[in-house]
């Protein structure tokens, strides 16, 4: 019962090949449908008419229809056994409908985690970096958006409450250093600007009160801590009631690759918290 309800969930690939008996695809088609951003994903979960898979999908194969539940299927990794079926097939039916909860890249509720290796006395040593997008009022009177570093998470990192939460909220104000929204399409290249002596305070976000961040800002101050790369990136999505989303990167050759979802969890606000508590360090 649980392969065939796998097969069924699994089947938007499929699905187009039956309806145009298409053949093994080339880069090309494989380039097209696979997720390139998180921005791709949440523009297909939101099933946003624009998405360039899905205009690819009407100019090569008129006669396929998709649906918002079928999208959805097509969004989780295919190759992760570990994932259960009939929860998929529950998540994809709470939101197959145009009215249900959507993704939204400007509000709180998802968090980007930056895996990082960093050097400590000549050593490596592994650092995530929680980081969340927070908006900006600019001189225009507009407003804008940055990602800030939420919180961090290492078991070398020791709590030392010395900075307070109001000057935390001071430093913010005051600097204009700030990594762009888009950060995440290029990877978080300019990550390791937030490395640099005397920097990394002008960089967390509004509601950053996590002490360990301090311990942090005196680990790279003293030259203790040094940046060495980005070993990778993993999203956590809170948005949707009900649920905890996992995305990661899978780089391969297949239509089914990309920024797909490698954990899906039922969970009420109060598992939410514990969830942001014991995997994010958020409190």
């Amino acid at each position: 019962m649980k392969l065939s309800v796998l097969a069924s969930l699994f089947s938007i690939f499929s699905l187009i090949s039956n309806a145009q008996q298409l053949q093994t695809a080339d880069l090309t088609e494989n380039f097209a449908l696979s997720v390139q951003t998180i921005d791709d994903f949440f523009d297909r979960f939101n099933l946003e008419p624009n998405t360039p898979a899905f205009q690819y999908l009407q100019e090569n194969y008129p006669d396929f229809k998709f649906d918002r539940k079928t999208i959805i299927f097509s969004l989780f990794d295919q190759g992760n056994r570990s994932l259960d079926a009939n929860i998929i097939n529950e998540f994809a039916t709470q939101f197959e409908s145009d009215s249900a909860t959507k993704i939204r890249f400007e509000l709180p509720g998802w968090y980007s985690v930056l895996h990082c290796l960093v050097k400590i006395k000549n050593k490596l040593h592994k650092l995530d970096l929680i980081m969340e997008i927070d908006s900006v009022h600019l001189r225009s009177g507009s407003i804008g958006y940055k990602w800030s570093i939420r919180s961090v998470k290492a078991p070398y990192i020791h709590t030392q409450d010395s900075l307070s939460k109001k000057d935390s909220t001071a430093i913010y104000k005051a600097s204009s250093d700030f990594l762009h929204p888009m950060s995440h399409a290029l990877n978080f290249l300019n990550i390791k600007n937030i490395f640099r002596k005397g920097m990394t305070r002008s960089y967390f976000a509004k509601e950053a009160d996590s002490p360990d961040l301090d311990s942090l800002v005196s680990l790279i101050d003293k030259s203790q801590l040094k940046y060495v790369q980005l070993e990778s990136v993993s999203y956590h999505i809170f948005q949707l009631p009900g649920w905890i989303v996992e995305v990661n990167n899978f780089d391969r050759l297949t239509r089914n690759s990309g920024w797909l979802i490698s954990k899906l969890l039922s969970a009420d606000e109060n598992e939410k918290k514990k969830y942001m508590l014991s995997k994010l360090n958020i409190r």
